[in-house]
């Protein structure tokens, strides 16, 4: 080699060697983690080759260095964090950094409604709502666990027909139904009374002097209202008092009157 510094143009210079030295591998990672939002955070952790040492930063390149010589961080919060390995003897590091990632999944939350009181005879729906796509056991009257699965809005309902006796929906648990599975037991009760079916019904004497009153009686559910008509005219109401009893003086009755019964409620 010719030194150009050299007046002469006549020596040589030393003779120098450059090294490029390789860097380490990148980690390995030991698997992502997910969790459930009531369980302890665990250490996210790398594999890296003997003679090496970790950090954990919170960005893919630049970021902040959150663990040194470590081959295991334990984060506060879900996210993506990366890990570089780096060879102290050579002061080199690794071409890229691995990602491993924390998630956490919220406990799911789930409730029961339903209508109540309802008539002999008319169908209950049972509402559920919740967390999104959750699986909610619960039973009825004291049976074996049914489940429900909640859809994308956290709603779901079931019919139960033709309903003549009280009935018990007990929750048991709710779980989201995912990969972790995170769960949580229930208690919730509602109860559905069932009201018999309403009754009326009407009596008079079918015959009585003309200019005389006639008296009409009213028996049926205690309380209940009833609806009646006289001669085909408006309808009235007539409330039965709590013997379910109740009675109507139409005076000086002249020629025939008809009464009928309309409704009860």
């Amino acid at each position: 080699m010719i030194n150009i510094n050299n007046d002469f143009c006549s020596a040589l210079s030393n003779v120098f060697s450059i090294s490029f030295l390789s860097g380490p591998n990148n980690p390995v990672s030991n698997g992502d983690v997910s969790i459930c939002s009531n369980s302890a955070i665990p250490p996210l952790s790398v594999s890296s080759v003997s003679g090496t040492i970790v950090n954990w930063y919170d960005a893919i390149t630049g970021g902040a260095l959150l663990q040194s010589s470590s081959n295991s961080f334990i984060p506060t919060a879900a996210g993506t964090y990366y890990a570089e390995a780096f060879d102290p003897v050579s002061n080199c590091r690794s071409s890229g950094r691995t990602a491993v990632i924390l998630s956490i999944e919220t406990i799911p939350v789930a409730s029961v409604s339903s209508s109540s009181p309802i008539c002999s005879g008319d169908s209950a729906t049972i509402n559920f709502v919740g967390t999104p796509n959750a699986v909610i056991s619960y039973t009825v009257n004291g049976g074996a666990n049914q489940t429900q699965t909640l859809d994308a809005l956290g709603q779901a309902n079931f019919v139960i027909p033709n309903v003549s006796t009280n009935q018990q929906i007990n929750l048991i648990s709710v779980a989201t139904g995912t990969a972790t599975n995170c769960s949580q037991s229930l208690s919730q009760s509602i109860n559905i009374n069932v009201t018999s079916a309403l009754t009326a019904s009407i009596s008079a004497a079918s015959t009585i002097c003309s200019g005389g009153s006639a008296v009409v009686s009213f028996a049926g559910t205690p309380n209940a209202t009833v609806n009646y008509s006289i001669d085909g005219g408006v309808a009235q109401p007539q409330i039965l008092d709590s013997a379910g009893q109740a009675t109507l003086t139409i005076p000086n009755v002249v020629g025939t009157r008809q009464i009928d019964l309309i409704s009860v409620f």
